[in-house]
């Protein structure tokens, strides 16, 4: 604080610099009281998060029934009391229906299902006449639609039994 500052803070309580009374009464200026300007708040601006991603569900099969090809290329082969079929492998086929009746044709409704991993089937100790066939490639949990009808007539089967020891 300098001198001038000082002499004017003394007079101001009536004070003297010598340390004497002043007979004058004291002047208290009143303090003009001056508002700060407001000073609004800012909006608080979140920095855009990024969601983790969620756990990632089982994707359905992106296989549909329209997309699995039914097998092709069966070949069917019968001996008096057997039946063996094969077909040509479905791409990405996890398994395979075959649907067998005695009769002439078959279908999921009346016949009976057998599964399989490989593309044939052999099916023993039949009986009776006609025995149908129809076969599907399963992928996932999708099927294609049934192949095409393969039968066999046992019936028109005749048992050839070979002897090496005959001359032709």
């Amino acid at each position: 604080m300098n001198k001038l500052n000082y002499i004017v803070l003394l007079s101001a309580f009536g004070l003297t610099a010598c340390g004497g009374e002043s007979s004058k009464t004291p002047e208290v200026e009143e303090t003009p009281v001056v508002e700060a300007p407001i000073v609004e708040e800012s909006p608080v601006i979140e920095a855009p998060t990024t969601q983790e991603p969620a756990a990632e569900t089982p994707k359905e099969s992106p296989v549909s029934e329209t997309d699995i090809v039914a097998p092709k290329g069966i070949k069917i082969t019968a001996t008096p009391d057997a039946i063996s079929l094969d077909w040509d492998v479905v791409p990405n086929a996890t398994s395979y229906q075959i649907y067998h009746n005695e009769g002439e044709d078959v279908s999921i409704a009346n016949g009976m299902v057998y599964y399989t991993t490989l593309s044939e089937f052999n099916h023993e100790n039949l009986s009776g006449d006609i025995h149908s066939y129809r076969v599907q490639a399963v992928i996932d949990d999708s099927e294609s639609e049934l192949s095409m009808l393969a039968t066999a007539d046992l019936s028109a089967i005749e048992n050839v039994v070979s002897d090496s020891n005959s001359e032709q």
